[in-house]
């Protein structure tokens, strides 16, 4: 079975283990600290992934890092996973969480590319009208992309809204070509 997979699975688990919205959040919250602890330290990445670590010792140093730093319950899950020699799926199962605690919340990411840095107001809007559309909490994510011209892409999800004027400009050369023809 894949990494991804069981990293879901795991994922799903602690999210449907949740007895109330607070906990869930206190999941999250515990998690983002695990996952800025692996991505600033190599050495815990490579022990955690390390086959010939035995799982003691693995339990040990979880134990000795996050007591106090974690929940119980969370300190209590990543024993489990030691247990079950499925610590070298943190990184994905906190990918896993990040979309399943989207999804419970009613949150969907959106990326914005725009051919110039939009303004606080314009970002503002445009969140919004996405929020409208989509019946979610809508978190953009920003970028610049001079390619565009003018005007903005937006993806969510599998969906793109092609608003740039370069795209406006293909679909007037194609339709031009097709009348053309």
């Amino acid at each position: 079975m894949s990494e991804r997979r069981v990293a879901y699975r795991y994922a799903l688990a602690l999210v449907e283990s949740a007895e109330n919205t607070a906990e869930l959040d206190s999941f999250r919250v515990d998690l983002l600290k695990l996952d800025e602890t692996l991505r600033k330290s190599h050495d815990l990445r490579v022990f955690f992934l390390s086959p010939v670590v035995n799982k003691a010792k693995k339990k040990t140093v979880v134990q000795s890092l996050f007591d106090g730093k974690l929940s119980g319950k969370m300190l209590k899950f990543l024993l489990f996973l030691c247990d079950k020699k499925r610590e070298g799926t943190l990184p994905y199962l906190i990918s896993e969480f990040k979309t399943l605690y989207d999804s419970q919340m009613g949150i969907v990411r959106a990326s914005v590319a725009s051919a110039v840095e939009l303004s606080e107001d314009q970002k503002k809007v445009l969140a919004e009208g996405l929020t409208a559309r989509t019946k979610k909490q809508v978190i953009p994510e920003y970028t610049v992309n001079p390619a565009i011209r003018a005007g903005f892409i937006v993806q969510i999800g599998d969906t793109i809204i092609d608003g740039s004027v370069r795209h406006q400009l293909e679909m007037l050369t194609k339709n031009l070509n097709a009348n053309v023809n």
